[in-house]
Formats: structure tokens, sequence, C-alpha cells
């Protein structure tokens, strides 16, 4: 709600054209009745479009009821801005919710890439739409003292609250004491960290991609470099090599984790040959002479 606000009263002096979107995931049905018609009403008041869509309730394989949730949500929001001509998809996140994915990627053993958060911008599908986020760095209790100003209602969604979710159990159990015990700029602290491990990520994969463009043979469904040309690389770069050439053969680094590339890494510098099986089919043949990555036939 404070995100809608606040881009209406931008539109003049920034030329936006500015729709609101509902998203009903079929969790709640009263509960979204209730919040999609105080999204109208507030729409009408500010002289915004409100459209609205309803995803049916649903969970892929080997993904989350969240993960789910919010792949399904970003593709909905990218075909509505498809069909209304919009280039960008603003969405609401805030510093604290930039702060929960930290700890939650550190919980998970990610690297820098996970540690950097969620970038202020990204592609959406495709390159001419974006996301943004542009209260990445504000925090709750600003963005509710100025919707009171304004006397702006909002909702808090009750399935914030259940334990059930990991980043619900964050919110709540972990982030309280370390702001107890640190002080509450914390929340800031956390933030700041990601945007330095985002742009150090940022120039490695730079890095990365110019040795890469060089030295490694990729195609659709199979890329191969010299063992002993990755091997002469920092260990940090051979990490990243491996998951650009995973990246290039399959598609993306879906359920590619750190043991498997790190695996890899083991048969390279102790010059073993072997082969490695992966997740979604992948498969890794080390030789004294190279490393292959391949996707199955299927995904060629």
């Amino acid at each position: 709600m404070a995100l809608l606000t606040l881009l209406a009263e931008l539109r003049e002096c920034e030329r936006l054209t500015v729709w609101a979107v509902y998203v009903n995931h079929g969790w709640r049905p009263a509960a979204a009745r209730r919040e999609r018609a105080l999204v109208q009403r507030v729409g009408r008041r500010l002289g915004v479009p409100v459209l609205t869509v309803s995803l049916a309730p649903d969970k892929r394989p080997r993904q989350s009821w969240e993960g789910t949730a919010r792949d399904r949500r970003y593709a909905a929001l990218a075909r509505l801005a498809r069909r209304v001509g919009a280039r960008h998809v603003a969405v609401g996140h805030t510093q604290e919710d930039q702060a929960e994915t930290v700890l939650l990627a550190l919980a998970r053993g990610s690297g820098l890439t996970g540690a950097g958060g969620m970038p202020v911008g990204r592609a959406l599908g495709s390159r001419r739409l974006r996301l943004i986020r542009p209260l990445l760095m504000c925090r709750h209790a600003a963005l509710q003292a100025y919707l009171r100003g304004r006397r702006i209602p909002w909702v808090v969604d009750p399935t914030n609250t259940r334990p059930a979710f990991r980043r619900n159990r964050l919110r709540r159990t972990v982030l309280p004491p370390l702001a107890r015990a640190f002080g509450p700029s914390v929340v800031e602290r956390l933030a700041a960290f990601a945007e330095v491990a985002r742009e150090d990520d940022r120039w490695l994969q730079r890095q990365t991609a110019h040795w890469c463009r060089r030295h490694v043979r990729a195609i659709r469904g199979r890329a191969r470099v010299a063992a002993p040309l990755l091997r002469g690389q920092p260990v940090a770069l051979q990490r990243r090599i491996v998951r650009w050439m995973i990246a290039r053969a399959v598609g993306s680094l879906r359920r590619v984790a750190f043991r498997h590339v790190a695996a890899c890494l083991e048969l390279v510098a102790a010059r073993r040959p072997g082969r490695l099986d992966w997740p979604r089919g992948v498969t890794v043949r080390v030789t004294a002479r190279a490393v292959v990555v391949s996707a199955p036939a299927r995904r060629r």
C-alpha cells in the first residue's frame, strides 16, 4: 500500500502511468475478498486502476509453497505488464525483507551471490521488462508512519505469522534477539553487507565471463574446458567457472549445490578421472585433459 501511494504521488513529476495489481493465490478465499476490496477502494481514491488475477493454490515438486507462489506471481505480473504495455513491475520489498533474505542465504550456506540478497532491479522474463524494488532501503516503521500520515489503510497477511514458513520463523525468532543484542541498526548493517557482497559478486561474475569466453568451448547441452587450465586458476574462480559451464550447458543452476561443484573440483585437484551424476540429469566427466559438463539429451 505504501508503494502504491508513493508511486501515485510521483506520477506527475516523474511522468508515470501506474497500475495496481492484486494477486490472489487462493490460500485464503474470505480474506482475499476483503483485501481485494480494500485495494480497489484505495485505487479509486488515488486514481489508479486496479487489476486482479487469481491463481489456483499449487506447489511444484521439490519446491516450497512460497517458492512456487513467488514464481507464479511474478509470471502473472509479467503477463499483465506486457498486456498493458508497462516496462517495469514494482514490488514492495523493504530493508527488513532484505535482512531476512541475507540471513536465510547464510543459513543455507550460500556464497556471495546468495549473500547479496535481492537486487534493486533485474530482468523479469525478458530484457524489455524489469522487476524493481524501490523500497528496498526503507524500514517498515517509516512506511507505516507514512501511511498513517496520509490515512491510507493496510492489512497484515496472516500467513506471515505461520511458523511453517522458514522466513516467518526467522522474522519472529531470529531477528528480534539480534536487534536486542546488537541494536535495531542490525537490519541496516545486514542490508549494507548485502550491497557489498552484491558488488563483489558482480565484479567476479564479469571476470569469470571474460575468462570463460576465452577458454571454455560451450554450446547448448555441453561445455568443455581444459583440466590443467582450470586447475591453474584460484579456487574462487574455479568454482565460478564450473557454475558458468553448467549454466551455459543446462540453461540454469537450479538444484546445483556447493557440494556438487566441490566434488568436481576435488577430482580436478587430485588429477583423478571420474564421472559425476548431478540432479536434473546433468553429467560431469573429468579426465586428465578436460572437464566436460553435459545436459541430458532431452535438454539439448
